[in-house]
């Protein structure tokens, strides 16, 4: 408030406490609704004013929850790919003869660190990666390349099933 409006009110409170006649009344009621309204009018503006910023805050941290899942999916997709491409690469018979387990050992020990079992497509991966492992390390009694071959195959099927590769139709 400037100067002048607060001396003309504290003028109107003098003129009020000194006689009470009908336009006295009249200046006190219609100043004490402009201050009500004022008052009633500051409290809406601020309740609206929280209620929007309290939305939009709730908007840019959903987006950005949004966006870390987004880059960390994209992040476990790219390293379960390169992982999953040179456990597939090591224990093919066609490539590998005899096969060196320094190498597949610690590539299935992180792809199974990748895999939440929880999720039953994670699940049969972990499964197939396991028999896999098993039988290029000689410890499955199915130590031929047909069936290591079969194995690699439904491994690369039920990989492409957990990363979202879109399906042909």
């Amino acid at each position: 408030m400037d100067n002048d409006t607060l001396k003309a009110i504290l003028e109107l409170l003098k003129t009020i406490a000194s006689k009470s006649d009908g336009a006295t009344t009249a200046a006190t009621v219609t100043v004490g609704g402009m201050i009500t309204v004022a008052i009633l009018t500051t409290i809406t503006q601020w309740i609206v004013t929280k209620r929007i910023i309290t939305s939009e805050h709730n908007k840019v941290a959903m987006q950005i929850n949004s966006e870390f899942k987004l880059k960390q999916f994209e992040n476990w997709q790219r390293d379960f790919k390169e992982a999953m491409s040179l456990l597939l690469a090591a224990t093919d018979p066609e490539i590998r003869n005899p096969f060196n387990k320094n190498e597949i050992v610690p590539l299935v020990h992180k792809i199974q660190l990748m895999l939440n079992l929880s999720n039953p497509g994670h699940k049969r991966v972990n499964e197939l990666v396991t028999a896999l492992a098993l039988t290029v390390n000689g410890w499955n009694n199915n130590y031929d390349a047909a069936s290591i071959l079969i194995t690699q195959g439904q491994l690369i099927d039920a990989t492409k099933g957990i990363l979202y590769l879109p399906e042909n139709k």
